[in-house]
């Protein structure tokens, strides 16, 4: 890519990696009963996940066509709408709910809102079991409210991760001779009721 600023000619490239698919299971040790798990498609009846279970019941296993470094990124994004009802899963402080002036803040569109949360990992796959690894068993935490959730779960490439990564994020996110970040995710949702 190639512009002029002030007279000048810029040159910046970059480059991406397509990161591999990556085939989730959700219920890697058949805990599901009727009504508990996490739906792949958003449902008309949310499937209801008990928050202390979570962990132990339903740690993400996935498998890949490889066994490079996977990058993943989790997007946890509370379905309700605003109110004083919505409980924390874990007390913040002497609060169990949200109050009224919390509304701006859960509503912000921005990515830094209360009823969205992000989870960034690296790893080193290294246990197969039935060509499966564990990809995530300490998640849970994602979830800040009791109650409905998609949940997205992003095989990312190297730009992305870095970007995500660094506090001076804007340096390093793949572009040579500029700033940003250049890079791709592939992503499949999930959608369930977290309850006590």
């Amino acid at each position: 890519m190639e512009t002029v600023i002030d007279s000048q000619t810029v040159h910046a490239s970059a480059t991406i990696t397509v990161p591999d698919y990556m085939e989730i299971n959700m219920d890697y040790y058949d805990h599901a009963v009727p009504d508990s798990d996490f739906a792949d498609e958003e449902p008309q009846v949310y499937p209801k996940v008990k928050y202390e279970l979570i962990n132990d019941d339903y740690p993400v296993f996935c498998r890949f066509d490889n066994d490079d470094v996977v990058y993943s990124y989790y997007n946890f994004y509370c379905m309700e709408d605003f109110s004083t009802d919505l409980e924390f899963t874990v007390p913040f402080m002497d609060y169990t709910h949200l109050e009224e002036e919390d509304e701006g803040a859960y509503n912000n569109p921005m990515e830094k809102n209360f009823r969205e949360s992000n989870m960034l990992w690296r790893y080193i796959p290294q246990h197969f079991v039935d060509d499966y690894i564990l990809l995530n068993d300490y998640y849970a935490n994602g979830f800040t409210f009791y109650g409905k959730y998609r949940l997205t779960i992003y095989s990312v490439d190297l730009n992305f991760y870095t970007y995500k990564y660094h506090s001076e994020s804007y340096f390093h996110g793949g572009i040579n001779g500029g700033i940003g970040y250049f890079g791709t995710v592939s992503g499949e949702d999930y959608y369930t009721e977290v309850v006590k």
